[in-house]
């Protein structure tokens, strides 16, 4: 079953580089003008401390039944393997994952 599809009218609040709230805007302009906004990122990580990776299919914004059928568990090796690749991440996703596996070095995850 697909996720519903995110509501493209809802307003998010736009941010400054730190955090601080500016205003609020569309979803549609805040994409459109690729502004800063609040996100959130949820990483799943198995047993033996693979990161599960969904594979986005089409650029629309839903998490769609394919794109975690398609998706695996990866190492953090593979992961960055695939950002060496060139792998499209957007910035702060990239960032977090960089502090995420600092934690699991540290063992602290």
């Amino acid at each position: 079953m697909d996720a519903p599809e995110i509501d493209k009218t809802e307003y998010l609040d736009v941010v400054d580089n730190n955090d601080k709230v500016l205003y609020q805007e569309k979803r549609t302009v805040i994409d459109e003008k690729k502004l800063l906004h609040r996100s959130v990122l949820c990483f799943v990580m198995n047993s033996n401390k693979k990161i599960f990776v969904h594979v986005k299919h089409d650029g629309k914004m839903k998490l769609q039944k394919e794109e975690i059928i398609d998706g695996r568990f990866m190492s953090i090796a593979e992961i960055d393997a695939m950002i060496a690749k060139g792998e499209k991440f957007c910035p702060d996703e990239l960032q977090i994952f960089e502090k995420f596996k600092m934690m699991i070095k540290e063992g602290k995850v």
